[in-house]
């Protein structure tokens, strides 16, 4: 058989780094609140869009939540489509456990936040008021999982979980939003419109620098145990497969391929 350049080359793998934002779209965030967080977003999708590298690049969702309950303002979209985003309307109330569970049901389903070649997304929660729903539970749900698995955790419990408060202390659920975050400093508070801007871009810049991170750490590999590989021999030395032995090694195979597909999520 002659050489075939064409079977050498390497193939990188496209590595995605998905994005979830949740966005308070209520009457309260009407005017120049809405206008400038719909500049501080198409800023972050332009500096995902400079940011990307050959091996990595980020998927923006939009969730917005306001008269009407969640929408799904934006599903997945490559950041490079999206240099015409619709613009955000400002009206009702502030419905904010829609919008966790909406969230929630996008990033559990593996056909939606795919396994494997996307990493554990960030979501940023934003919002300038009080939720008027019942939101603890599914912010319960979304940080701590349902338990309805208990070998194995909810994909929601992975994420990165940031928040932007806009407007003063008495005008916002800070207790809230900083019950969202997974980390202290991944909360940013905007005392006005004309900051928004300013916080956007420090937790853009968070966000980047975890895609980095996660973009060169080695990629952990589930390995059969030796106990596994053998199969026992008999008396003279001839080796034998029993069924049972057999079935051991594919469900420990089945894990482990199982474990390859979420190994970005952990």
């Amino acid at each position: 058989m002659g050489f075939d350049p064409n079977a050498s080359k390497f193939t990188m793998v496209q590595r995605f780094k998905p994005v979830v934002l949740l966005l308070d779209v209520s009457g309260s965030m009407s005017g120049e609140k809405i206008d400038r967080l719909y500049d501080a977003v198409t800023t972050m999708i332009d500096r995902f869009q400079d940011g990307c590298q050959k091996e990595i690049s980020y998927k923006v969702a939009i969730i917005t939540f306001g008269a009407g309950g969640a929408s799904l303002h934006t599903p997945y979209t490559d950041v490079g489509n999206l240099q015409n985003l619709p613009r955000f309307q400002a009206d009702g109330g502030t419905p904010l456990g829609r919008a966790l569970m909406m969230a929630k049901e996008m990033i559990e389903d593996p056909d939606t936040t795919k396994r494997g070649a996307w990493y554990r997304p960030t979501v940023v929660l934003v919002s300038d008021g009080y939720p008027n729903d019942s939101w603890e539970q599914p912010m319960r749900d979304f940080i701590q999982g349902t338990g309805r698995d208990p070998e194995k955790k909810d994909r929601s419990t992975k994420c990165q979980r940031m928040a932007v408060g806009i407007g003063s202390a008495s005008e916002l659920d800070e207790r809230m939003l900083q019950g969202f975050v997974s980390e202290p400093d991944f909360y940013f508070h905007a005392e006005n419109a004309s900051e928004i801007a300013e916080k956007f871009d420090l937790l853009t810049t968070k966000t980047m620098n975890t895609a980095k991170q996660q973009a060169t750490e080695p990629k952990r590999t589930t390995q059969t145990p030796m106990s596994a590989q053998r199969n026992p021999t008999d008396a003279g030395g001839i080796r034998r497969t029993t069924s049972r032995r057999v079935t051991t090694t594919a469900r420990t195979a089945a894990t482990a391929m199982e474990a390859e597909e979420d190994d970005l999520y952990n």
